[in-house]
């Protein structure tokens, strides 16, 4: 399971975003997949103002927690 975190420059935190804005904001900053390697272009980027990342894993189960 992904999760999609940006954070602009000034802010202090990261957001947790839906697939579509995180690959529209690596867009924005020039990041572009190559061909037949999905949709998400990388696993993190910084361009301008904007940082994103991707945080791979298993979903957690918070009774086992």
């Amino acid at each position: 399971m992904e999760k999609y975190y940006l954070k602009s420059a000034w802010q202090d935190h990261w957001e947790e975003v839906t697939q579509e804005q995180f690959i529209q904001a690596e867009r924005a900053a020039g990041f572009y997949p190559k061909h037949g390697c999905g949709s998400v272009a990388t696993a993190g980027f910084s361009g301008g103002s904007v940082m994103g990342m991707v945080v791979y894993g298993k979903p957690s189960n918070s009774r086992n927690s």
